[in-house]
């Protein structure tokens, strides 16, 4: 089924498919990462291949681990899991059918011939996938120790069973508890590496959003995928299924940098020394500095203050106007948004998309959004990311906020070049 932003991307005739992919789809491709490192981007690539179909994070590591325990049971076998190499050829052979199948029905569903999978939490349950599809490709994404830190530590610590044992062992200090697990699941993809050069190949995320097609296309060129220059360009316009996932991939509109050094001045005082020490060698041996470098913030590319472009015609003319044309949008959006702008040309607006509305002044609104003028107009061209402006401390959030209608919001507030 042809969906819109893949018109240009020619699928691989069955002829000429790839080495290692078999027409069921037992040759998948998992992409491994610890959390934070851009698994949801790299799925969205890959997902829009007209060949490959990524689903978001299923957990097949983990649905293969409980399925496994379950084949044990059943037959009276103890689960060892530094021994899986001993479970019943019958058992491993049911956790495929299972698990494969599945997956493999997904995908012609979505008239793809090749699965792909994202979910971080796959790099605990390795050697039993690897045993339950021997024929599977890796994807090996890294990223600087210090940048999955200082994502992590923005609210998804307590969040994620596998950091959890980690917690403990540090007494709940976060930084060494987030580098600690970074340290153990970055060598255990560079152990697989090691062991299976044939089967993986590596992408650092600092590489692929400072250049995106080199390094895509260097990564489906090893998986033996075809390549296509429109790809990139579909990503974003592509459907792609939505669950489990870094939620603020829908507001992306491109492959961008700007996450790459936030972890720049991440606080390592408490750090066990040899924690520290062996994410220093992890980092040498992947090519990185000891500390990433920041990335520039974007500058807007409109300036307020002047006539055709202040936050009152961007309000009360552009945004009235987009209103009334672009109505799936403003079917998106439930709530009302009260927007206080700073700076030159400020004031305050309530947007009201269901009333078809946009207010002066301090009316009632479900949701307050505080930003400056400049940062206004550098989100509205598409310069700057909400949510980052948002980690920055440059946009601020009141109320109860719904990431899809954030995503609506932004897209009518959306400006073409000046």
């Amino acid at each position: 089924m042809a969906v819109e932003g893949q018109s240009r991307l020619r699928a691989t005739p069955a002829g000429e498919r790839s080495t290692g992919m078999s027409s069921s789809g037992r040759a998948p491709i998992f992409i491994l990462s610890c959390y934070r490192t851009g698994s949801t981007l790299m799925r969205y690539i890959f997902d829009t291949h007209p060949d490959v179909y990524s689903p978001p994070e299923v957990s097949l590591g983990d649905a293969a681990a409980q399925l496994a325990h379950l084949e044990a049971g059943l037959i009276g076998f103890k689960l060892d899991p530094a021994r899986l190499d001993q479970l019943p050829a019958e058992s491993v052979a049911g956790i495929r059918a299972v698990l494969g199948g599945r997956m493999d029905a997904a995908t012609a569903r979505h008239g793809k011939r090749l699965w792909c999978e994202k979910s971080p939490s796959n790099l605990a349950s390795l050697g039993l996938l690897r045993l339950v599809f021997p024929e599977a490709r890796f994807v090996c994404l890294y990223r600087h120790a210090f940048d999955v830190v200082q994502s992590l530590l923005r609210g998804m610590m307590y969040r994620l069973p596998e950091l959890q044992p980690y917690l403990i062992t540090h007494k709940v200090h976060q930084v060494s508890a987030a580098l600690d697990y970074w340290n153990g699941r970055t060598l255990a993809q560079m152990a697989l590496e090691a062991k299976a050069p044939d089967r993986c190949v590596r992408v650092r995320y600092e590489d692929l959003v400072a250049n995106p097609e080199e390094s895509v296309r260097r990564v489906f060129s090893s998986l033996g995928l075809s390549w296509n220059e429109a790809l990139l360009k579909a990503v974003f316009t592509t459907p792609h299924d939505q669950g489990m996932q870094d939620h603020l991939i829908v507001l992306t509109r491109s492959v961008h940098g700007e996450s790459v050094g936030g972890g720049h001045d991440l606080p390592l005082d408490g750090v066990p020394p040899e924690v520290l020490s062996a994410t220093r060698q992890i980092l040498e041996a992947l090519g990185y500095p000891e500390r990433p470098q920041p990335a520039c913030r974007p500058t807007p590319v409109d300036t307020p203050g002047t006539p055709s472009r202040t936050p009152h015609w961007l309000f009360e003319t552009h945004l009235t106007e987009r209103m009334r044309t672009e109505p799936a949008s403003v079917k998106a959006i439930r709530s009302s948004y009260r927007f206080e702008i700073l700076g030159d040309g400020g004031g305050t607006w309530v947007v009201d998309p269901q009333q078809r509305k946009v207010l002066t002044g301090q009316a009632p609104a479900s949701c307050k959004i505080e930003i400056s003028a400049a940062d206004l107009f550098a989100v509205a061209s598409g310069r700057l990311h909400p949510f980052k402006a948002n980690e920055q401390g440059r946009l601020q959030f009141h109320g109860n906020i719904n990431v899809y209608e954030i995503d609506a919001l932004m897209q009518l507030l959306r400006l073409s070049s000046p």
